[in-house]
């Protein structure tokens, strides 16, 4: 493969999620079959003040090269150019099947993020909860606060954070110090915050003993998101519990375990006995490995992109 230039011919052009939209949606088609790679919900975005300004500001800020008025309607008629799309999850295929009739749900790659990997689920003292994410995900634990710190006085914890120390929040133009989040959200919750490099990531990940994906599931973007974190703990050896969200509640129900939780009474619940029941870590990572087995292997995810090149080039 090569970077592509916009005027030049291809067998087939790939375009990834976050490129310049306002100008791959106009390619002629005489140059070649396009395939749109979205794994992000850009779909499932609500209209704000900051999404209504999105367009004319990626213009303006030199990141798309045409003026558009609405980022909503220019991916839809990226959708709509595109030959093919790969999308994240079969919530998202819904959405983009009606912009677009040659959809097929292929989860991201991990395999590069995966330099280690856990080879017991026996627990440390204290026990080491681990998180990992952008820094506007944080936001996920605001509802768990009370949780962890009644646990956080019934049990040793520690909670490590891995993510950017300063970090820009979605359509804001000033980034935000991460530390000070962490204490606003935390309180009283024994916490270590890492800047997120890939060198540190399997290192860090596999001296834990329980993972956590939090999520703010009244964020339609961010309830609607794949299940890929999910599945990159479990390769690295870590059971891992996560709110209740489409894609984790489809992956635990296919898993045939708990693990996806709601109200803060049940995150306590599962928390606490996670923590406390070495086999209940133990069932939710063997669980969790045999579905990446038998559903999302690198064998299927080859495949899976194998099945939408072929579809294009047809």
């Amino acid at each position: 493969f090569k970077i592509a230039e916009a005027g030049e011919a291809y067998d087939v052009l790939v375009v990834c999620g976050g490129r310049d939209f306002s100008k791959w949606s106009r390619r002629d088609p005489a140059l070649g079959k396009v395939i749109l790679d979205l794994p992000d919900t850009y779909l499932s975005e609500p209209t704000t003040f900051g999404s209504l300004l999105k367009a004319p500001y990626k213009y303006f800020t030199k990141q798309w090269e045409h003026l558009e008025l609405s980022f909503a309607l220019t991916l839809k008629r990226m959708c709509r150019r595109a030959d093919g799309i790969a999308c994240s999850t079969p919530e998202q295929y819904v959405k983009l099947a009606k912009q677009n009739d040659n959809v097929h749900p292929v989860l991201d790659f991990h395999q590069n993020e995966v330099t280690l990997t856990k080879k017991s689920v026996k627990a440390h003292e204290p026990f080491r909860l681990v998180w990992e994410g952008v820094g506007d995900s944080l936001w996920g634990f605001k509802p768990l606060a009370g949780v962890l710190k009644q646990l956080s006085q019934e049990y040793p914890l520690e909670l490590h954070l891995l993510t950017d120390l300063e970090f820009r929040p979605k359509n804001h133009l000033r980034k935000r110090h991460t530390r000070s989040m962490i204490s606003k959200i935390l309180p009283g919750v024994t916490n270590y915050l890492y800047q997120w490099n890939l060198s540190l990531f399997s290192t860090l990940t596999t001296h834990c003993d329980l993972a956590l994906i939090p999520v703010e599931t009244h964020n339609p973007m961010v309830r609607d998101k794949a299940e890929n974190r999910l599945l990159l703990f479990w390769r690295l050896g870590l059971p891992c519990l996560t709110s209740s969200t489409p894609s984790f509640d489809r992956v635990y129900n296919a898993s045939n375990i708990p693990g996806s939780y709601g109200s803060p009474e049940d995150w306590y619940e599962g928390l606490k006995s996670h923590i406390e029941i070495e086999e209940l870590r133990r069932v939710n990572l063997e669980s969790g490995r045999a579905y990446i087995d038998a559903q999302e292997s690198e064998h299927h995810l080859l495949e899976k992109w194998d099945n939408l090149f072929h579809s294009v080039l047809n």
